[in-house]
Order: structure tokens, then C-alpha cells, then sequence
């Protein structure tokens, strides 16, 4: 899998973000979404690789070349999902509607006593699973495994902006896993994106959109440690403030033989490329991967 995403440097600086956040948090969400046209402007004309990747993909989902309205439709969506992550973050969930689809599956997943793995995508919004779990108390705690090097500064402006405590367990260090593990033995839940590897990871190469892509293998290898149920999650922004969470059952548990590793891997994988495909066809400007995903151009 590429690892352009872990080493493309941010564009903006720390004080212009913090300023914008600034802005947004006391002038109102309306006030900062009037700024995200010529952020998107900017980005479609001088984000060179971006703008690439987004006519990849839209070329796929859509099944033509996309023109530049469709374009500046992908990243205004982008866009809007990142600003309102700040206002998530904030606590300040009146400003949304929000519905949720589903939640049964997680319901009768945490009652095996398990834990719980609930593996994404980037797609949509994470932040409104965080969101929706802090608001509703009778819930277990969640902890999400990110990866945070690659966007440190705008990591650093979410966090300043949070209310609530968030477990957020770093991806790539030595405890990573141990961590991970413990939460699932609380029987809590642990948030997985499960659409890009570390470079180090192992891969699996599976159908996606019309051509093959790299996927990684971690999410099922620690599922089939843990032995813990696994239900795919979708936040999908719709339209100004509405988001939809969709919960979809995918496993009550995953069984993981030594000698077989690869091969379920592989079958894991391709079921939750076709998952995430069917909503990239439903919502197709809410997938955010900006990099060459696909192994080798068609």
C-alpha cells in the first residue's frame, strides 16, 4: 500500500488553523462554513496530488471523468466533514441532526460480553461515532487507534477544542496493541478505519471499485486475537448539518488458523471492500483517501 498519506506534510500552518478554529467556535458554525469555498478553491487548484487522487477515484465511482463541479463537490464535502469535526469535538451536538441506523447490531454485539470492534473507513465522519457515543451514557467507553503523525497540528487544534474524554490510542508504537487488547477485555469498544496500512504492515490485495487495492491485514488479526464481534460503521455527511450512522453486523467473532492467516485475510477484506463500496455508490463524495489507492493505474 502507498504510504504517501503518512508522509504527505500538512499545507496549513499551526496559527492559521488555530485562528480559523478561533473563528468558527465564537462567530458559529454558519459563519466559519462561509470561509470553506476558497479553502476548497485553494486546495483544488494548488493540491497537485489531491486533486489527482479525487479524479481517480470519482472516475471509478461515477464510471466517467468527473468535471471540476464534481470535483469541488468532493472536497467541499471533505471539507465540511473537517470543520464540523471541531464543533464534535466541542460537545456542541445541537447544531446537528443526527440519525442512527442500526444500533441494535452494536447493542447485541457488546451483550456477549467480547468488547466490541467497530472498524470504519475514511469515509464520511469518525468524529460523529465519538460524537454519538459521548452523548448517549449507557454506552461503553470507545477508544479509537489513529494514527496521528501525519496531521499532528490539525490533531492538536481537535484536541484543545474537546469536552469530553476520548480514548485515543496512538497507531505505530511498541504498546499499541496491548492497549487495544485491554480495552476489548473491559469489554468497551475500540475504533478501527480499516481502508490504510503503516508502511510496515501487512497487506491483501482485494477487489475494489473496478480494480484491485491494498488493504490492511490488522483489523482481522487482532479481531481473531481478541475474539471479539466486529460491526462496520458509517458516518455519512448528507447535506449543511445532517450526518447518518449506519451500523452493519459483520462478525460475531473471527476465527483465525495459523496456517490459513493470509487467505482469510483476504476473504475479510474483500467483505469489507464490498461493504464499503456499496456506500461509496450510495454517498459518493464522502470518501476521503487524496492519494493513489489503487496498486497500479487501469
Amino acid at each position: 500500500m502507498s504510504t504517501e498519506w503518512k508522509t504527505r506534510p500538512e499545507r496549513s500552518t499551526l496559527w492559521v488553523m488555530r485562528l480559523y478554529a478561533w473563528i468558527s467556535l465564537r462567530a458559529g458554525r454558519t459563519a466559519g462554513r462561509l470561509l470553506l469555498p476558497p479553502i476548497c478553491l485553494y486546495f483544488l487548484l494548488f493540491a497537485r496530488q489531491a486533486r489527482r487522487a479525487s479524479r481517480a477515484y470519482l472516475t471509478r465511482i461515477l464510471e466517467r471523468p468527473p468535471g471540476w463541479r464534481e470535483l469541488c463537490r468532493h472536497f467541499f464535502c471533505f471539507a465540511s466533514v473537517v470543520h464540523d469535526r471541531l464543533f464534535f469535538a466541542a460537545g456542541r451536538f445541537d447544531r446537528f441532526e443526527v440519525s442512527i441506523e442500526g444500533e441494535e447490531h452494536v447493542r447485541n454485539a457488546l451483550a456477549k460480553g467480547r468488547g466490541l470492534i467497530l472498524l470504519g473507513a475514511h469515509f464520511g465522519s469518525f468524529e460523529v461515532l465519538r460524537a454519538a457515543v459521548a452523548a448517549h451514557g449507557a454506552l461503553p467507553p470507545l477508544s479509537v487507534l489513529m494514527y496521528l503523525d501525519n496531521a499532528a497540528k490539525s490533531n492538536r487544534i481537535f484536541e484543545n477544542a474537546r469536552k469530553q474524554g476520548v480514548n485515543v490510542i496512538p497507531l505505530g508504537q511498541p504498546d499499541s496493541l496491548l492497549h487495544a487488547m485491554e480495552c476489548l477485555h473491559r469489554g468497551e469498544m475500540l475504533g478501527i478505519l480499516g481502508d490504510r496500512a503503516l508502511g510496515r504492515d501487512k497487506i491483501v490485495s482485494v477487489p475494489f471499485l473496478g480494480g484491485m487495492a491494498n488493504f490492511p491485514q490488522a483489523p482481522w488479526l487482532l479481531a481473531g486475537l481478541a475474539q471479539a464481534p466486529v460491526v462496520l460503521f458509517f458516518g455519512t455527511h448528507e447535506e449543511k448539518n445532517r450526518y447518518a450512522i449506519r451500523f452493519e453486523a459483520f462478525a460475531d467473532g473471527i476465527e483465525m488458523p495459523r496456517e490459513q492467516r493470509a487467505e482469510r485475510c483476504a476473504q475479510l477484506a474483500g467483505r469489507f471492500a464490498q461493504g464499503l463500496e456499496a456506500q461509496c455508490r450510495q454517498s459518493p463524495y464522502n470518501w476521503f483517501n487524496f492519494y493513489d489507492f489503487w496498486k497500479t493505474p487501469d
